[in-house]
């Protein structure tokens, strides 16, 4: 560390070196960077590899950034949330860099701990895929390691920290039956040790999954689990989260009182700790109370102290955009809903938070029936009702299915060839001469995923490519014919 005596000396030589064109400056809002102009740093990196020395190099390395993420996790939670995630967002190639050679190295610990530390942050930026990736790694790389026995304490730990972390992102990804699965195996060991906020994090990520999963008597019962042990533990910024959760639940079941009750109460906790993003979600949970309870102004209000929060947050903007389209379609403003709905459809989506994508395309699909576009109200709830279905969430399934049938010619009957919904909505847009990427956007899946689920058309309907499936779709009703649609 660069004590303040040392500083002059320091900047001096920094600054030496910026002017013999050795160090670039990276210019940002509140600091500046500096980094080796790239030709020096690959000749030194060779220099040290064919010395035999970048052992040392690396690890110090990786223990500075596994530091600085950790300091900034212990942020996220107050009003240095920003600043803390500006500094992740500085070091997102170098941290990539410690990840890769924990993992290359069999730094296990330094992985787990580094990967725990850095989930929220992958979270809250929308790098659901990139997050779930790394944890899974690590948490394979343990498993191998085992070597038949139990792991340490200190390990156990760790990986049970990433098992809950690994949970919230399937969670919010939209895999909820994994979701279950590696919050239950956190839980199996924490529960041994002393509880605490470990055993309450893993069950609040049950929590949720069981809650988006439909169990909300389970939800209620894990969330619970969490209140008590927070309540106990007496720190604050984990009870606002335990008390919002449980107002979840009580909005589920229709107890709109209660549910405003506690959300009010869990703002004035919010307000005080002065986290903006937690805040965010605080005032987006109770105008969604107020929206249904017919408080409109009230929600306006909420929503827009929430959008001027949320800026650089898409999970929580996307939320919002929702949240204002459910406003103006209670208030029939229909046009004004569908450009939020559509709005909140892409921040969701790049945020890669699923059920946040249906909800919104839910709400998209029913105000294009009201403006009249019954088969873009079809195309979109057809697709909200195949997403749900593959991540069984059953209150959205039956939300896209139920306006579905509502919509003219979206009434639900068996589909040919034993095809199942996804299948045949891919089908219809490769009849409508959209390319493999062209379908995956529409849909908001991968290309690969595009590719097999047509390998799957093809054997199930024994068709020879493409030419067969377009001519297959028009044939049986799932695509307009060509001809026809000119005259």
């Amino acid at each position: 560390a660069v004590t303040g005596a040392d500083e002059p000396a320091v900047a001096a030589a920094l600054r030496g070196l910026v002017d013999a064109s050795w160090l670039t400056v990276i210019r940002g809002a509140e600091r500046n960077r500096f980094a080796m102009v790239e030709i020096i740093r690959t000749f030194a990196a060779a220099r040290r590899h064919d010395a035999g020395e970048t052992g040392p190099a690396r690890r110090r390395h990786a223990q500075y950034f596994a530091g600085l993420a950790a300091r900034a996790t212990g942020s996220f939670g107050g009003p240095d949330a920003g600043r803390a995630t500006a500094r992740l967002e500085a070091a997102v190639d170098d941290l990539r860099t410690t990840l890769e050679w924990a993992a290359e190295t069999g730094e296990i610990d330094l992985g787990l701990e580094l990967s725990a530390s850095l989930a929220r942050w992958w979270l809250s930026t929308g790098r659901l895929s990139i997050g779930r990736g790394w944890l899974t790694r690590f948490l394979g790389l343990a498993e191998e390691n085992r070597g038949g026995g139990e792991p340490a304490v200190g390990r156990s730990q760790r990986l049970g920290r990433v098992l809950s972390w690994a949970a919230t992102l399937a969670n919010e990804n939209g895999d909820y039956a994994e979701g279950v699965r590696l919050a239950r195996q956190a839980m199996s060991i924490f529960e041994p040790l002393d509880p605490g906020e470990d055993l309450a994090f893993a069950a609040t990520a049950l929590g949720s999954a069981q809650r988006y999963l439909g169990d909300r008597a389970g939800a209620r019962r894990s969330f619970q689990t969490a209140l008590d042990l927070r309540t106990a533990v007496g720190d604050r910024v984990k009870l606002a989260m335990a008390t919002n959760n449980l107002a979840l639940t009580e909005i589920d079941d229709g107890n709109l009182g209660r549910a405003r009750e506690l959300l009010e109460q869990n703002l004035i906790i919010k307000r005080q700790l002065g986290e903006p993003r937690s805040i965010a979600i605080g005032l987006v949970n109770l105008a969604d109370v107020l929206v249904r309870d017919g408080r409109w102004q009230a929600a306006h209000t909420s929503l827009a102290e929430a959008a001027e929060l949320a800026v650089g947050h898409p999970q929580i903007m996307g939320l919002i955009l929702c949240s204002q389209g459910n406003l103006e379609a209670r208030q029939r403003n229909w046009k004004q809903a569908a450009e939020l709905y559509t709005d909140a459809v892409a921040a969701a989506g790049v945020g890669g938070h699923t059920h946040d994508v249906i909800e919104a395309m839910i709400g998209l699909g029913r105000a294009c029936r009201e403006l009249g576009q019954a088969d873009e109200a079809a195309r979109h709830l057809r697709t909200a009702e195949a997403m749900a279905h593959e991540i069984a969430n059953p209150r959205l399934l039956a939300q896209a299915t139920a306006a579905l049938a509502e919509t003219a010619g979206g009434a639900a009957g068996p589909l040919p060839g034993n095809l199942t919904v996804r299948q045949a909505e891919v089908l219809r847009l490769l009849a409508d001469g959209l390319s493999n990427k062209e379908i995956a956007a529409r849909l908001y899946l991968s290309p690969g995923t595009v590719e097999r689920h047509l390998a799957t058309i093809y054997r199930k309907l024994r068709l020879g490519g493409r030419v067969e499936a377009a001519r297959y779709a028009v044939e049986h009703g799932l695509a307009q014919d060509p001809d026809r649609e000119m005259l």
